[in-house]
């Protein structure tokens, strides 16, 4: 509908203004890069949430080993040089003392820094969890997306044999220009369609690339 079109100019207009501020580039004179699906592994390794829960089990576990070695008992060595002035000789004395802190708070910090490191081993698997199960969903849509595309190009493929049919009947008059105008129409449509479900596709690969810690794509 005219409205439909209408909807889609307003949206086209916002998108090119919001392009504006990101680059001096057109819309039509940037040419964008070919994602293509990286494997579960290399996913999990690079992505984003997970490096950093890991990081985080890493501070946590340096904060847990300050935490107690505050409390443990520590050792001191004493050495002493005299000189006594009436022989002209030295002397030295040597001990040591072992002191003990007595905070009744130890045991309670201890166990909270040790709570907080599980905690962060906990939200880790989590994170894999959730992580591991976004990746399979994309690739489930990506699936369903390439299933679409090889149908659109079933349809295409039938759409060119019936043009080829249909202008030798509209030569022998069987037909009139308007059922081929249909055919054409149709066939461009299932194009469109096609390069429809191609941006689909990347857009699914950007929102797994995005989740990535990768320099160049």
């Amino acid at each position: 509908t005219k409205l439909s079109l209408v909807n889609l100019q307003y949206q086209k207009d916002i998108l090119v203004s919001n392009l504006k501020t990101l680059s001096d580039l057109t819309y039509d004179k940037i040419t964008l890069p070919k994602l293509k699906i990286v494997d579960k592994n290399n996913f999990t390794k690079k992505n984003l949430a997970l490096i950093k829960s890991k990081l985080d089990i890493k501070n946590q576990d340096y904060l847990s080993g300050i935490t107690n070695a505050k409390y443990l008992p520590s050792v001191n060595v004493n050495y002493t040089k005299i000189y006594n002035h009436t022989s002209e000789d030295d002397s030295y004395n040597y001990g040591f003392s072992v002191v003990v802190p007595l905070d009744f708070k130890g045991l309670a910090d201890s166990s909270s820094a040790k709570i907080s490191y599980l905690k962060s081993k906990e939200q880790d698997n989590l994170n894999k969890i959730q992580e591991e199960n976004f990746f399979d969903s994309k690739v489930l849509t990506m699936k369903y997306i390439k299933s679409k595309k090889s149908l659109t190009y079933q349809n295409i493929n039938a759409y060119s044999k019936l043009l080829k049919q249909t202008k030798e009947l509209v030569n022998a008059q069987l037909k009139t220009k308007d059922d081929l105008r249909v055919l054409q129409n149709s066939k461009y449509i299932e194009r469109l369609n096609l390069d429809i479900y191609n941006i689909d596709e990347q857009i699914e690969l950007l929102d797994i690339y995005k989740r990535m810690n990768i320099d160049k794509i």
